[in-house]
């Protein structure tokens, strides 16, 4: 079934995300099947291959680990995994590039259908400050606060000051703001 849609998309010209819906879930279970997925996946011309920890339950190093098993990894564009965690693992796990992750999947604020949701607002400037990535220019960063104030507004919530990079007190000392 993965080949005949993802060819059949392909034949139409359209690009190919594939997510691997409860992945690591199966990987535990079967990293065998779990790579035949994958595999079936690229082979039918998929341009980025998400493994995804649908249920939130993956420590960031275990799923690094499965990310590295694939023997062609290097060739192939991975996807982040998308995140969604009770035990705010999120940020950690979607910090893949080491495993050669090229594509973040997550939201503004971390709002969602679930708690624990990846904050792009965090990742975004750690991925690009703290680990030389790229797909943002440095300059616009400084957008991600106005972006984050206006969700928050948008969904009526009250910005929350503690916020990494974008909250009011992200970059203030015990002497006041810098």
């Amino acid at each position: 079934m993965i080949d005949k849609t993802i060819s059949y998309l392909k034949k139409h010209g359209k690009a190919v995300f594939f997510d691997a819906e409860h992945f690591f879930d199966g990987y535990k279970k079967n990293a065998l099947y779990a790579m035949r997925v994958v595999k079936a996946a690229v082979d039918a011309g998929a341009e980025l291959v998400v493994l995804c920890d649908t249920n939130g339950g993956v420590c960031p190093m275990r799923s690094m680990t499965s990310c590295r098993t694939y023997p062609g990894r290097r060739a192939l564009h991975w996807g982040s995994i998308p995140t969604m965690t009770l035990r705010r693992l999120s940020r950690a796990a979607s910090w893949r590039s080491e495993a050669g992750c090229r594509h973040v999947q997550g939201t503004v604020n971390g709002y969602g259908e679930r708690c624990g949701n990846a904050n792009l607002c965090s990742i975004i400037p750690n991925v690009i400050l703290k680990m030389g990535g790229e797909g943002l220019e440095r300059e616009r960063l400084g957008q991600l606060k106005e972006l984050s104030l206006f969700v928050d507004e948008m969904a009526n919530f009250i910005p929350d000051k503690h916020r990494p990079y974008v909250g009011e007190s992200a970059f203030a000392t015990k002497g006041g703001s810098m």
